[in-house]
């Protein structure tokens, strides 16, 4: 199975140990899903780690923040979308991630974007949240 998972999943894995975005992220790192990615998300993630309010939350070093995203990138499939979509979502930056995802060949985008939720699928692709991916994982380890 391969999951694009946004990046306020990953986010708030590193900011609550333990939590259902943390279980998710952990499954990805443990093979249980393939993770896909792209530079442009990988790229965002970099962003959102490195401003202000969410480094205060983390007290990470630029080093331990350079081995996340090492450690993330290695983890994942990096793809490169070959096609560039807008007006599908509100925020443009949402895009990237429906991208990744039909490039990267996923079955799921595991969001916490209400935005991307409502859509409830794209291309085919469900988009579910955090919870609903792990109670997806588990009926798919109960076979």
């Amino acid at each position: 199975m391969r999951a694009v998972v946004d990046t306020n999943v990953i986010i708030s894995a590193q900011l609550v140990e333990g939590s259902t975005s943390d279980r998710v992220l952990s499954q990805g790192y443990a093979r249980v899903f393939s993770l896909i990615s792209s530079r442009a998300l990988i790229a965002e993630l970099a962003r959102v780690i490195r401003r202000p309010q969410t480094q205060s939350r983390l007290g990470w070093t630029e080093h331990v923040t350079l081995t996340f995203l090492h450690d993330f990138e290695t983890s994942a499939i990096v793809v490169e979308p070959e096609i560039e979509l807008d007006s599908i979502v509100r925020d443009a930056a949402d895009h990237r991630i429906l991208e990744a995802a039909i490039a990267g060949e996923a079955d799921y985008i595991v969001s916490g974007d209400k935005d991307l939720l409502v859509l409830e699928s794209y291309d085919g692709v469900p988009i579910v949240t955090p919870t609903q991916f792990l109670v997806i994982l588990a009926t798919l380890s109960d076979r």
